[in-house]
């Protein structure tokens, strides 16, 4: 009986570990001229991109979809678990009852990277 306890108290620990971790990637955009490191942080749940914080509010089984927002701007950032794409949205925001404006969008391919440290 303890063995098993033992075994399920280990596995649940390891579990967590597997969670915990940030995951980096390399992304480029502007096609192919310009590249950019995102990182995901599935247990704090948050992407950082450009060295700003999205928090992630959407996980599906084919995308996490984050957003971060300031006085003007509404930023919705969606990134695909499958293929490695990504998409930038930026809405103007507007007055309450009316719906925001798609200012730019930035699509983006990346490639998980590995550190070596």
């Amino acid at each position: 009986m303890k063995k098993i306890l033992m075994i399920l108290i280990l596995s649940f620990f390891i579990c967590s570990i597997g969670n915990a971790e940030t995951i980096s990637f390399k992304c480029t955009y502007n096609f192919g001229k310009e590249d950019e490191y995102i990182s995901i942080n599935k247990k704090k749940q948050i992407i950082t991109r450009a060295s700003t914080s999205y928090r992630i509010f959407k996980v599906t089984d084919s995308s996490f979809q984050a957003k971060n927002q300031d006085i003007d701007f509404e930023n919705i950032f969606v990134f695909n678990r499958y293929s490695g794409e990504a998409q930038l949205q930026i809405y103007k925001k507007k007055l309450p009852g009316e719906s925001s404006n798609l200012v730019k969008l930035v699509n983006y391919k990346c490639k998980k990277i590995e550190k070596l440290i």
